[in-house]
């Protein structure tokens, strides 16, 4: 089933925590991830590019709503049926992700 998810990440200047994110999703098997860089001012993309994802970056902070808008029109182009979105900052579980889809 995670073949058929799109993992969404609004960021906004998560350089601690961006890598580790991302490495935690990849080994749950989640292999189709879009970053959306919100106008940070730090290595949050670049970070994110060193893993493999997709990036989609804003040159200014557009805000929480600006982000997961981009990052789900950009996960429609997968066209994926299911797109989850995902905070960068490392406080969820990439485990939960498999409850979240079961229904």
């Amino acid at each position: 089933m995670v073949n058929h998810v799109t993992v969404v990440i609004p960021a906004y200047n998560e350089e601690r925590t961006i890598a580790a994110v991302i490495q935690g999703l990849r080994a749950r098997g989640f292999g189709k991830i879009i970053v959306i860089d919100d106008g940070s001012n730090d290595r949050t993309s670049e970070l994110a590019c060193q893993k493999g994802i997709v990036l989609l970056r804003h040159i200014v902070n557009r805000g929480l709503g600006g982000a997961l808008g981009t990052g789900i029109k950009g996960a429609l182009r997968f066209k994926p049926a299911i797109i989850v979105t995902f905070d960068a900052d490392g406080q969820h579980d990439p485990g939960d992700i498999g409850q979240l889809i079961e229904p």
